[in-house]
C-alpha cells in the first residue's frame, strides 16, 4: 500500500480510534490477518503484527511506540481521532512524510519511509 506525501501517525492503531471504529478494525483483522491494508468509511491505513505481540519499541532514532493491541501501524492523521490522542501523545509519532512511501514489515521490523522500528524479530 503506498502513502502520498502528507501527515500520519505512526502507532498502535487501537490509540486513535474510538471504539465503534476500532471493533470495525478488528472485524476486518480477524476475516484476514495478513492483509495489511484496512479500509474505512474515512480511508485507509496499513497495520501489521509485531513480532512479539504487546509492548514499548523504539525506532532508529530512539522515539518510543506504545503497543497495546499487537500491531502497528500508519493512520493518516486525518483519519485519527485527535481527542483520543491527546492522552498518547508519548506512545504515537505524528509525523510529515516529503515523499510518498510504502510502509513495510519483516521478521519484526516495520520500515516506515526513512524510520525503523524493530519489534524484536
Amino acid at each position: 500500500m503506498k502513502f502520498e506525501p502528507g501527515t500520519y501517525v505512526i502507532c498502535d492503531p487501537c490509540y486513535v480510534f474510538n471504539s465503534d471504529e476500532w471493533e470495525k478494525v478488528c472485524e476486518q483483522m480477524f476475516k484476514d490477518p495478513e492483509n495489511a491494508e484496512v479500509k474505512m468509511p474515512t480511508g485507509s491505513f496499513w497495520q501489521h503484527h509485531t513480532a512479539y505481540g504487546a509492548g514499548l519499541f523504539k525506532d532508529d532514532s530512539g522515539c518510543e511506540y506504545g503497543v497495546d493491541s499487537g500491531t502497528l501501524g500508519v493512520v493518516p492523521l486525518a483519519m485519527a481521532n485527535k481527542e483520543k490522542m491527546k492522552d498518547v501523545m508519548h506512545l504515537i509519532r505524528v509525523m510529515n512524510f516529503a515523499e510518498a512511501f510504502e510502509p513495510s514489515y519483516k521478521d519484526g521490523t516495520f520500515t516506515f519511509g526513512k524510520i525503523t522500528i524493530s519489534t524484536g524479530g
